[in-house]
Formats: C-alpha cells, sequence, structure tokens
C-alpha cells in the first residue's frame, strides 16, 4: 500500500515537472522566432556606388547619426570597405554639425597625418611618407583609409589621434625634438637617441622584435633627463609626454601584464578626448561640435569591452548623455573577408553573436540592423536564452552594418 502511494506520488511529480518545462520550451522557443522576427523586421539594404549610399538602410543610417551627439564606429581594420563607408558618413554628418573625426592613432601621429591630408596629391604624399618611413603609423599605410582621412579634412573636419603613440614612430617623435631642440646640449642628447633607436630599428628588421624600441627602454630617469634639457619648450614638452605615456603601456605589455597594459592604454585614450574636448576651441563637454570616432570594434561598445574596461564607446555614450544628447555605437561585420592575395573566407563562424544578423543580411551587398529594437526582448529571461552573446552585443552597440564581402585595404609604400 504505502509501496504504492510512493510510485503514485513519483509519477505525479514527473508530470508536474513536465507540465512545468513544456510551457518554458514553448516560451523560449516562441522568443527565439520572435527574436529573428524581430530582426528581419529592423533590418534594410543599402547600396554602395561612386562611394555613396543609397537605399532604405543608408536612410536610417543617416537619420540615426544626424541625430548623436557622438557616432563612434567599431571595425575591423584594414579593409577597403569601411573607410569608404567612413567617408560617406563624414561628407553626409557635416552639416549636421559634425566637426571631429578621432582616430585610433596616438596624438602627435594625428597631427603628422593631417599634414599630410593637406597637402597637393596626398595620397602620393600618404605614399612617400610610408615608403620612406615604414612602421610609424597603423592603418593609415592603407590607400583608402589614408583617402577617408584626406577627405575627412577637405571636408573641414579637425583630426583628434586618441591612441597611444604607435611602436615604431620613435624617429617620427625624435626627429621632431631635434627640430625643438633649444641648445646644443638638447639637440646631442637627442642624437644619442636617435642613434639608439635606429640600432632598435635594424635589430628588428633582422629579428621582428621590438625590444630595443624608445618605448621599451625608455625609464623615468630617461624622461626627466629629456624634459629638463628642453626647459619651457611647451610643443617639446608634450611630445615628451607622450612618449612616456606610450612607454609604459608598452612595457607593461612587454611584461607580461596585458589586463594592466589594456588598462592604462584606454585611461590614455579617454584621457585624450577629455583634454581634446575641454581645449580652447573645441566641442565643450556641454555643446559644441559633434565628433565621430573610429577605431577597432573591440573599443566601440558600451559597457565593459571584450577587454574587460569601460572603453571609448562608452565614454562617448556617457559624454552625450551629459550634453543631453545620445550616441550611436556602430559595429560593422563581414560575413565574408578577401585577403590581397588568397581566397574568399566566410568568417561568420568567428562571430556567433551576429549568426541571426547574418541570416537576416544573407542576400544583401550591404545591410543595417537596428540592434536597439531587440532590447526589450533581449532584457527577459526567455529572450536571452540561447541568445546570450547577441544580447551583450545588442547592449553594446545600437546598429550593426553588415557587409557581405570585406576586402583586404590596399597597402601604401610599396
Amino acid at each position: 500500500m504505502q509501496t504504492s502511494t510512493r510510485l503514485r506520488q513519483a509519477g505525479l511529480s514527473v508530470l508536474l515537472v513536465a507540465v512545468a518545462i513544456a510551457p518554458r520550451t514553448s516560451a523560449l522557443a516562441q522568443d527565439n522566432d520572435r527574436v529573428a522576427a524581430l530582426i528581419e523586421a529592423n533590418s534594410w539594404s543599402m547600396s554602395s556606388s561612386d562611394g555613396e549610399f543609397s537605399g532604405a538602410g543608408a536612410d536610417f543610417l543617416r537619420t540615426a547619426a544626424r541625430e548623436a551627439e557622438f557616432v563612434v564606429l567599431g571595425e575591423r581594420h584594414g579593409t577597403q570597405e569601411i573607410p569608404a563607408l567612413t567617408s560617406w558618413l563624414l561628407r553626409d554628418l557635416r552639416p549636421a554639425g559634425f566637426d571631429t573625426y578621432a582616430v585610433e592613432v596616438g596624438p602627435r601621429s594625428a597631427e603628422i597625418l593631417r599634414e599630410l591630408a593637406m597637402g597637393p596629391d596626398p595620397i602620393q604624399v600618404f605614399d612617400n611618407f610610408i615608403a620612406s618611413s615604414p612602421f610609424t603609423v597603423p592603418f593609415f599605410d592603407a590607400r583608402e583609409e589614408a583617402q577617408a582621412l584626406v577627405d575627412a579634412v577637405e571636408a573641414g573636419y579637425a583630426i583628434w589621434g586618441l591612441d597611444q603613440e604607435f611602436i615604431g614612430s620613435g624617429r617620427l617623435h625624435l626627429a621632431r625634438l631635434r627640430e625643438l631642440a633649444p641648445n646644443a646640449e638638447a639637440a646631442a642628447l637627442i642624437d644619442s637617441w636617435w642613434e639608439r633607436e635606429m640600432r632598435g630599428l635594424a635589430h628588428f628588421q633582422r629579428t621582428q622584435s621590438t625590444e630595443q624600441a624608445i618605448f621599451f627602454t625608455l625609464t623615468g630617469d630617461d624622461v626627466e633627463q629629456l624634459r629638463g634639457a628642453f626647459g619651457n619648450v611647451h610643443e617639446a614638452l608634450f611630445v615628451i609626454d607622450e612618449l612616456a605615456a606610450s612607454a609604459h603601456v608598452y612595457q607593461l605589455f612587454g611584461a607580461g601584464e596585458n589586463y594592466r597594459s589594456n588598462y592604462e592604454r584606454i585611461r590614455l585614450m579617454k584621457r585624450h578626448l577629455n583634454e581634446y574636448i575641454q581645449a580652447p576651441g573645441g566641442p565643450d563637454i556641454t555643446g559644441g561640435g559633434k565628433v565621430f570616432i573610429k577605431l577597432g570594434a573591440m573599443h566601440g561598445g558600451r559597457g565593459h569591452s571584450p577587454l574587460h574596461q569601460l572603453d571609448v564607446g562608452n565614454q562617448a555614450y556617457e559624454l552625450a548623455a551629459v550634453r543631453g544628447g545620445s550616441s550611436l555605437n556602430i559595429v560593422v561585420a563581414g560575413h565574408h573577408f578577401a585577403p590581397t592575395n588568397g581566397e574568399v573566407r566566410d568568417v561568420t563562424a568567428n562571430l556567433p553573436a551576429l549568426e541571426k544578423v547574418f541570416t537576416a543580411a544573407a542576400d544583401s551587398a550591404w545591410s543595417v540592423v537596428d540592434l536597439r529594437a531587440l532590447r526589450p526582448l533581449l532584457h527577459t529571461r526567455s529572450g536571452k536564452a540561447g541568445n546570450e552573446e547577441l544580447a551583450e552585443t545588442a547592449w553594446a552597440y545600437d546598429v550593426v552594418v553588415v557587409v557581405n564581402t570585406l576586402h583586404a585595404a590596399s597597402p601604401l609604400g610599396e
């Protein structure tokens, strides 16, 4: 009798569990269908011809960007298509109050690039510069990136460099310090550093190791000696301080302190952005000109980045809120990647968070998806279940632009 009762109770428990699970499983399936339907309903195709973009996707992107205080474009570096999209957006946004293009190079390097862009036949000037000074600036040793920067300068944009100075750029900064030397002693000191940097460059060419570059060998005592040699030469002190800040980032990385290196690098990037904004004549924190920022997708989202940092994309979002407005954080992704030499590769497997987005955009050369429309559903437990990575992307980025095939950029200086 007791055994029979226990069996009936066990059977009832199993039945209740099954009844509880079945609606939950059904709800999850329904919400997964709703996620896919929302993506489909908030996706628009876009076409590109001769540097201009058109279609419903272009119209949506134009309207959303014009309303923002900051546009942050997170990219895969080294492509042809993303600089073309950037140039179009910069041209289109100029009448809407955008007047600054911020990029992922150091402040001094940004000034050098701006000067190159202002000359006659600027792409040829860039080509000559890269040929004579290879491995000195990242990204802008590609024709398409150089062209986007030239387009920005010609449209009247200020150019801001947010990053640390590049590992191979030491000789650019030493050359400028040599020009600014106030006396023979300062000139001799810079000459000695120039010789050290040239030895480091030769070491790199032999071994591909950057360990002897100025950024890995500069010490605190060296910085103080350099600052003392230049007295009150403001520009020189600025260059020296940027060298020191960049050296700190690289030396932490070289010591295997990857988290701390990223932490210091991103603090530096955010400090640079604040300093630009607060400089006399800059777009004051409470209003003024609008800023277009382009950097790697890892840095461009809201919230904690994949590097576990509150990065520049989050800073732009917060600054926009202080100004009473909003940011538009855009990420660009491609189904395929075409190297300069080699077969086109399907890279969608590397971006599982965007699987449903890629499915919706499968037939278009370009597609634009408004991720904001997904957030209320992804905020729920059933909506997020099975879509965790998509949810993280939707909280980080407002819009994803999908390109069917991204082509490798064209190198300069060869």
